[in-house]
Formats: C-alpha cells, sequence, structure tokens
C-alpha cells in the first residue's frame, strides 16, 4: 500500500470512527435516562387487550440496577478515548 493510499484510508476511517461515536454520545446525552420510563406503561392494556406479562419486562424494582446519564455519558465517552489514542499511535506509525 502506498504512503499515500494508507492516509486516505486512515482518514476515512478516523471521519467515521468520529461520526459514529458522535452519534452515540448524542443519543446518550439527549435520550432518557435508564429507568425514566413510567411504571403504569406496563399495567395499562395494549391494543389487544393483553397486558406486560412477567416475560416481556420485570415488576421487580430490585432486578433493575440504578443508572445514572453520568455512568452512561462515562461508558460513552471511555470508548472514544481508547478509540482516539489508537488513532493518534496509528498516525505516528504510517509510512512517509
Amino acid at each position: 500500500m502506498t504512503p499515500g493510499l494508507a492516509r486516505i484510508v486512515f482518514w476515512i476511517a478516523t471521519i467515521s470512527c468520529v461520526a459514529a461515536h458522535g452519534a452515540l454520545i448524542w443519543s446518550v446525552w439527549t435520550g432518557p435516562a435508564s429507568g425514566a420510563y413510567p411504571d403504569d406503561r406496563r399495567k395499562r392494556p395494549r391494543r389487544g387487550g393483553m397486558r406486560w406479562g412477567p416475560d416481556r419486562r420485570s415488576s421487580s424494582a430490585e432486578m433493575t440496577p440504578p443508572s445514572s446519564r453520568e455512568l452512561e455519558m462515562g461508558w460513552a465517552v471511555l470508548p472514544a478515548l481508547v478509540l482516539a489514542g489508537l488513532l493518534i499511535a496509528t498516525w505516528f506509525a504510517l509510512p512517509e
């Protein structure tokens, strides 16, 4: 692979990764926090008259671990930082 082609492939991969991680972080930032859905959602009858059953969704609150937006954001940003480090290391390893 020629150095020029290697740089083109590198920049295409970098832009793709930045776009994907940007979309991931945006969805975590703007989406509802985990556990933010109302409990009465599963008590209302569905269109066909059926209710949510225990096989679909648990009614026990202690089975759902507590989560916060900060924790979710951390788990979204951590892979982005690791990937940024790998991209920098790759940049310096590219042939001149």
